[in-house]
């Protein structure tokens, strides 16, 4: 039972496990901003794989292949610059930026008509939509302290809200006024609502907004800060590069993003190409995917919350029992459970690297951590579908791919084992009055 910290009741001490109603304002923002950038990419370009290799003649990897270049360019942008940029711009101009980038990209799909220019507008997308979903998640991780998994989770819910809506949007858009345009029409969404939110809405820093407090919530929240400031880590970046849960936990995201990611963009050519699936019965599954991708989302952000790493370990297990659930399709029941399995498993995924980047090493370093752990996550991402499509290219089914896919998570939910929430074990030892000096050492 969480003892009360010394000289606080009632409620002072209630306080000490609320964040403020503007830090939940926070959370809904980064959903919307997340849906209409990140979410509308997800649940859009899987769509426009069959468009282009009917219309220009490319194999399915060429098609499958602007994903990787997208996920690439992420990476980059990721690990290079957005750790960076932010500290020195500020989170804010940095969201405001990728936004703008990210709009672009999409927009340019109006003028493609070669592989070059395909593969350009993936890139653009690719620099601009990452650092939107690393920038939303950052800014929730310094609002939360108790809740950091759940509103991490409800970021990470608008790449769901995304993928419910886009697919049938895309796919009215494209039998309406072909693929290219369809693309300029769905970046309306960051120019009309992310964008301005983004300008007038978001605060980088709790420093940022008045909150009128009574004397005892203040009190309280002062607490709470010297109990979390005495739980952050006395270790600098190049200090953390050199421990080996570091890179366990970056070689996770890496395979694990490569394996859930292959399948993801596969999934639509999956059901309507070897199920023989029409297009709208395609459509509807991948939708319905990413619409329990947000239950899964909730669910996983308080399953971290409450089991850290032990928690994101059992959720590699389970992307790896969807996976293979895919092997075994042999009617609507299968399919049914696949679909589910699925959801769960994908939603719950996303929002692994904010969470184990300030379990492990505290707010103090996230901006360091977080961009390279979400750097691993688009490099899996980037050449998980590529190879997958090399797979079957070869093979002639997803069987192989599927295969390896399931068995590189489970080895990575084995690794995960050896690697401590360092941060996260200190808060709670804090709850307990057991944090002292020594055990800071």
């Amino acid at each position: 039972m969480t003892q009360n910290a010394p000289g606080l009741h009632g409620a002072e001490a209630s306080a000490l496990h609320t964040d403020s109603a503007f830090s939940w304002l926070m959370a809904f923002a980064g959903f919307v901003c997340v849906m209409c950038t990140y979410g509308a990419v997800t649940g859009s370009l899987p769509l426009i794989y069959g468009q282009v290799i009917d219309e220009f003649g490319w194999s399915r990897t060429s098609a499958v292949s602007i994903v990787a270049l997208k996920n690439l360019f992420s990476a980059i942008t990721s690990i290079f610059l957005v750790g960076f940029a932010i500290n020195r711009f500020g989170l804010k101009a940095v969201m405001i930026t990728a936004g703008v980038i990210t709009a672009l990209g999409m927009a340019s799909f109006s003028w493609i008509g070669s592989l070059y220019s395909y593969y350009f507008a993936g890139a653009l997308i690719g620099i601009g939509v990452m650092p939107v979903m690393i920038t939303c998640q950052v800014l929730v991780s310094r609002w939360f302290t108790r809740n950091q998994g759940l509103a991490v989770a409800i970021v990470a819910s608008g790449v769901s809200a995304g993928g419910i809506i886009f697919p049938f949007v895309s796919s009215y858009l494209i039998e309406q006024i072909g693929w290219r345009l369809a693309f300029v029409f769905i970046s309306a969404g960051i120019w009309a609502i992310a964008l301005p939110l983004f300008v007038f809405l978001v605060k980088d820093k709790p420093d940022g907004a008045k909150f009128a407090r009574q004397e005892s919530q203040r009190k309280a929240q002062e607490a709470e800060k010297a109990r979390l400031d005495a739980a952050d880590l006395d270790e600098s970046f190049s200090d953390v590069l050199k421990t080996p849960g570091f890179w366990i936990v970056i070689s996770g995201l890496f395979f694990v993003s490569a394996a859930d990611s292959a399948v993801l963009q596969h999934t639509y050519l999956f059901l309507e190409r070897e199920l023989n699936l029409s297009a709208g019965a395609a459509a509807m599954g991948l939708s319905s995917i990413f619409g329990l991708g947000i239950f899964a989302k909730l669910l996983a952000g308080k399953f971290y919350d409450l089991f850290s790493i032990r928690g994101v370990s059992v959720w590699y297990l389970l992307i790896a029992i969807s996976i293979f659930l895919a092997l075994q399709i042999n009617g609507a029941g299968w399919l049914a459970a696949f679909a589910i399995a699925r959801g769960v498993a994908h939603g719950g995924f996303v929002i692994v690297a904010p969470v184990v980047a300030k379990h492990c090493y505290g707010p103090r370093l996230i901006n360091n951590v977080m961009p390279v752990y979400m750097g691993a996550f688009a490099v899996g991402n980037a050449l998980g579908p590529t190879i997958m499509s090399a797979i079957y290219d070869s093979a002639g089914s997803y069987n192989l791919g599927f295969g390896l896919s399931a068995t590189v998570c489970v080895l990575s939910a084995a690794s995960l084992l050896l690697v401590r929430p360092k941060y996260w074990d200190r808060v709670r030892a804090g709850e307990h009055g057991q944090l002292s000096k020594e055990s800071s050492s």
